[in-house]
């Protein structure tokens, strides 16, 4: 069976699967960010993949760094989610 993922079908298997993983506005993002031509909708793969975080300190925090903003971290791929919230790939 095939079904076109929508941005409201993506969000709904979220909010079943895993409700507290990201932010609505950080669905947005990754949904926009995902080609869903490619890839098939798995929440738990895509969670185990991406990270939220409110904020760079959050991340420096995390990981012992210091970068200033989510663009200095090179190492990986950032989606912005607004001024200071990210999503990062986890490598």
């Amino acid at each position: 069976m095939y079904i076109q993922v929508t941005e409201s079908i993506f969000k709904s298997a979220f909010k079943q699967c895993r409700p507290n993983q990201f932010s609505d506005e950080g669905l947005d993002a990754l949904f926009e960010h995902l080609d869903f031509e490619d890839i098939e909708l798995d929440v738990i793969a895509i969670c185990c993949d991406y990270v939220e975080y409110e904020s760079i300190e959050d991340y420096n925090e995390e990981y012992g760094e210091d970068h200033e903003s989510h663009w200095d971290i090179t190492e990986t791929t950032a989606i912005e989610i607004d001024d200071k919230r990210f999503i990062i790939w986890q490598y």
